[in-house]
């Protein structure tokens, strides 16, 4: 079997080795979702693959609510959430503040849902948001570091992962940092 990179394929694949590289534990099987994330790889074409990456999956619960309600990716929301955390006074504080720092609302009520669970990371389409959270001591992750995840758990082939990475990191894929 060969695999073969176009040029500029080459370039976006192995500028993204240090990402690959710099993963050194297990894909962690506990996670906590912002909604983006999910909204990302449906348009990567696959809404499935955070639900067949990890265990269990958490996300705040009105953006569940919603989630479910409105969104093409619902029928593999509702088979792989877990968890559906219900803000508390304490989080909507926590929330309210970061939106101060310019984080989205679903970035805030994402992170300050998180802050204190028992999930290992926190799926993060924006670096300013996976900054913030790191400075309330959580684990996070992009979507390229999922991809990998994916890839080092067998749910995804070479080919997936090169088709993924390549539909990432196009500069109009979101708007945000997937690296």
């Amino acid at each position: 079997m060969s695999f073969t990179i176009s040029g500029a394929m080459s370039s976006v694949f192995f500028g993204s080795a240090a990402v690959v590289g710099s993963i050194i534990s297990p894909a962690s099987s506990r996670v906590f979702v912002e909604p983006e994330i999910l909204r990302a790889f449906t348009a990567a074409g696959a809404p499935w693959l955070i639900g067949y990456t990890y265990d269990d999956i958490a996300m705040e619960k009105d953006f569940c609510a919603s989630s479910l309600d409105s969104e093409p990716e619902s029928l593999y929301v509702k088979a792989y959430i877990a968890t559906c955390l219900e803000a508390n006074e304490e989080m909507a504080d926590l929330a309210a503040k970061l939106l101060e720092l310019g984080l989205t609302v679903g970035e805030s009520s994402t992170i300050a849902s998180a802050v204190g669970t028992p999930h290992d990371r926190v799926l993060l389409l924006r670096r300013e948001a996976r900054e913030v959270a790191k400075m309330l001591s959580l684990s996070t992750a992009s979507p390229l570091e999922i991809v990998v995840d994916a890839f080092r758990k067998g749910v995804i082939r070479l080919q997936e992962l090169a088709r993924l990475v390549e539909h990432l990191v196009k500069p109009n894929f979101t708007g945000g940092d997937t690296k």
